[in-house]
């Protein structure tokens, strides 16, 4: 579980900017918050919505998570893959001369298997500049290690057992040190690696989420049939789906392979699974075939993509990031994925959901608790500035919707008079 997230200049964030996933001390809604049974003292949120005018940065807040997650999984591979510049460009602000020769930073709170650690690291000149690990499974720090620039300024705790110093001599200056344990099954580093990789998922707007959920859905019956029921509710017309195996349908669709760090997305051809939708017609016995990609709209693909992830996130308690959650679909659809994360019926795991929109109809007090809504906007200096709503104040029954278009918490786009 997710507690927060902080990031410092990367793309247009310049100065420190944190996401937190904590609940205030709200009454409202308490079935969008949980708590564990190791941190009743903490309940988190299940899930966040971030607004803010095109070019604000919302993007880029899901991006450094992405940054985040690639490197933890990825930055052994990279390693010296370049001997004279390696892979990772971490994209510092621009906008000055200064931030380039400052180091990007990245750090995550987060819970796993009820003890809580904070994560983080710094890159600058494409080289890891320092990176650190606390763990608190007794409520109390144990600083299990911080990483310097060279090997003789690193420190570590006697609380991380295992073998240390063979893995800080194989650790790269481009490799983060926790990829290197987890490739060596440190048993202590292992987790936390399979956190980032299993349970911090990115969700982009691309037609491999269509391939994800057919996949998934030819493998899994339990799962073709929750994705079956999500379309019926939807109200999308669909009865049901099938999915000709993949590999046997010929198609041209491209699907992201990993990304590389310095932000380039490698890309390939295959054959890809072919989806068919059964539409019923007046006799209820009969039902129409339609091919997803060519006949289905692409509010209805964007939704078939997406509700197979959100399936995977609530069976596997992950932490699912989201950009532009509403992208082709009606306000009624963006308010059922965003309410399945906040029944806890649908998600007695604990699942969280962090989703960038501009659908105003979910600044909604019936929706969203007033500690779950965010903005992001730039400042005068072009810097992305994210912050909550609970800086403002709100009543507990204000109109947000209204209070927001009107400007009353920022991060609305100012548009000037257009002359022809």
């Amino acid at each position: 579980m997710l507690i927060q997230f902080s990031v410092q200049n990367f793309r247009s964030f310049r100065e420190s900017q944190t996401l937190s996933l904590a609940a205030g001390n709200l009454t409202e809604l308490p079935t969008n918050t949980f708590s564990l049974s190791t941190t009743e003292d903490l309940r988190l949120l299940r899930s966040a919505v971030i607004y803010g005018p095109n070019a604000s940065g919302k993007s880029n807040l899901i991006r450094a998570v992405d940054f985040m997650r690639d490197m933890v999984t990825d930055s052994l591979e990279w390693a010296g893959a370049s001997e004279t510049a390696g892979y990772i460009n971490s994209d510092p602000f621009r906008l000055d001369h200064k931030s380039a020769s400052e180091p990007t930073t990245f750090e995550a709170i987060f819970i796993v298997d009820g003890v809580r650690y904070q994560y983080g690291f710094s890159v600058l000149n494409r080289i890891i500049s320092g990176e650190w690990l606390m763990a608190y499974p007794n409520k109390a720090a144990q600083n299990w290690f911080v990483r310097g620039l060279t090997p003789d300024s690193w420190n570590f705790s006697p609380h991380l057992k295992g073998e240390k110093k063979r893995l800080v001599e194989v650790t790269r200056p481009d490799a983060l040190f926790l990829s290197v344990a987890a490739q060596f099954n440190h048993q202590q580093l292992t987790p936390i690696y399979a956190w980032f990789k299993d349970r911090v998922q990115i969700i982009g707007t691309a037609l491999a989420n269509t391939e994800y959920t057919a996949r998934r859905s030819f493998e899994d019956a339990e799962f073709h049939q929750l994705v079956a029921n999500a379309l019926k509710i939807a109200d999308l017309g669909i009865a049901d789906f099938k999915i000709d195996p993949p590999g046997e349908a010929p198609s041209d669709s491209l699907f992201e392979t990993r990304k590389p760090a310095d932000g380039t997305i490698a890309r390939a051809r295959r054959r890809a699974a072919s989806v068919k939708t059964f539409h019923r017609i007046l006799n209820p016995e009969k039902a129409v075939e339609f091919d997803l990609v060519r006949d289905e709209s692409l509010g209805t693909r964007r939704f078939f993509g997406l509700i197979g992830r959100w399936v995977n996130a609530l069976r596997t308690a992950s932490v699912v990031f989201v950009d532009e959650l509403d992208a082709s679909m009606h306000p009624t659809l963006t308010r059922l994925l965003v309410t399945m994360f906040q029944d806890p019926k649908l998600n007695p795991r604990n699942a969280q959901a962090v989703v960038t929109t501009h659908d105003t109809t979910l600044l909604d007090n019936s929706i969203f608790r007033r500690d779950q809504v965010w903005f992001v906007q730039k400042d005068e200096e072009s810097a992305s500035r994210l912050y909550s709503l609970q800086d403002f104040h709100p009543r507990k029954d204000e109109a947000l919707q209204k209070g927001y278009l009107a400007g009353r918490y920022g991060a609305m786009p100012f548009i000037g008079d257009l002359t022809l």
